[in-house]
């Protein structure tokens, strides 16, 4: 995992099961957040006694997209359908609560500051599929 040092922030502040937003400052000239709106969190996180964001594959390429010089946007955040951590899509659906509990006032928030929202994540196919296989199976409890 990469780090870079700067302002950044994460709810919750402490390392949990769950994420509901992470967000990085990269470009003090800049205007405005763009908010990206994934499926579940990255591995990525904000660690708030270095002042340093440690981000992986799914960060960069977000931060990437934010750093197009036609953008020019100061900051970058991440918010998710899901709040909890996850790798494995399989072990998602099988979460109690996948949501998590705060999830929709810091998705909220996140979408008010936000000046530009991309939506994505991966291959939706794969997951609507098991989406509705794990449906079928809670409703047949």
């Amino acid at each position: 995992m990469k780090e870079i040092s700067g302002y950044g922030w994460q709810e919750p502040k402490e390392k949990t099961d769950y994420r509901y937003k992470l967000g990085f400052e990269f470009n003090s000239n800049g205007n405005g957040c763009i908010l990206f709106i994934l499926l579940n969190p990255s591995e990525a996180y904000y660690d708030y006694g270095s002042s340093k964001l440690h981000y992986d594959k799914t960060f960069e390429m977000c931060m990437s997209f934010a750093r197009n010089d036609e953008c020019e946007f100061k900051q970058v955040e991440l918010a998710n359908l899901f709040a909890v951590k996850e790798k494995e899509r399989k072990k998602l659906f099988e979460t109690k609560n996948p949501i998590g509990e705060d999830k929709n006032q810091h998705f909220e928030k996140s979408i008010k500051k936000a000046h530009n929202i991309v939506v994505g994540w991966g291959r939706l196919d794969v997951w609507k599929k098991e989406f509705n296989n794990k449906a079928h199976e809670r409703a047949e409890e």
